[in-house]
């Protein structure tokens, strides 16, 4: 359902809006640039949907407007989208990252692909994390270790993804596959590849 109000990117504010206005709509469908691969020598494949440039672009507008209500709605119609790349592969389990037990953009990421999926969720609480967002890349790959978690059985462990907004560094995904003990089948998903200079 949409409703009146302006669109996020343009701000343009005739007509309904669900999040976009249907021109910024297209903007984003047509500046997907879906990727599945084995970033440098990691184990594990990790997909994304948009990069993110230093350029303004409608996926930066996306990544900020997690904040706000207006994604409520649209998270569903790109997970859907998503998961039309992904193809018929389900996985036992889907994970978040947990900060200091709250629950953020990663956890509404993955309720959305658990109520598509028909999949549970499980939290991986991260420690170290203090002021992680304002770490460089070097730092972020020093610090910031998933805790291992208990009362996850292995099938769903082996075949697991983990579901997140941004992947800058890929610290978060590694360390969520060695907390769940390097996993076979594991995949991180994430809706936005943040590249860095």
């Amino acid at each position: 359902m949409s409703w009146l109000r302006s669109c996020a990117h343009c701000t343009y504010s005739w007509g309904k809006t669900d999040l976009f206005c249907q021109s910024c709509w297209q903007d984003l469908w047509g500046s997907i640039e879906y990727k599945n691969k084995r970033p440098g020598d990691e184990q594990f494949n990790t997909s994304s949907l948009w990069s993110w440039k230093q350029e303004k672009t409608v996926a930066e507008t996306l990544v900020h407007a997690q904040k706000g209500r207006g994604l409520l709605l649209a998270r569903t119609r790109i997970v859907e989208s998503y998961l039309s790349f992904l193809g018929d592969t389900k996985p036992q389990c889907l994970f978040y990252v947990s900060k200091n037990h709250k629950k953020d953009h990663g956890y509404e990421w993955a309720l959305a692909f658990s109520q598509i999926l028909q999949r549970p969720i499980r939290p991986l609480l991260i420690e170290g994390e203090e002021n992680y967002k304002s770490k460089n890349r070097r730092q972020r790959q020093q610090g910031g270790r998933i805790q291992r978690v208990s009362g996850i059985e292995k099938s769903m462990a082996h075949d697991s993804w983990l579901i997140d907004d941004i992947r800058t560094t890929g610290t978060t995904a590694r360390s969520a596959w060695e907390a769940l003990n390097k996993p076979e089948l594991f995949r991180a998903v994430v809706v936005v590849q943040r590249e860095l200079c």
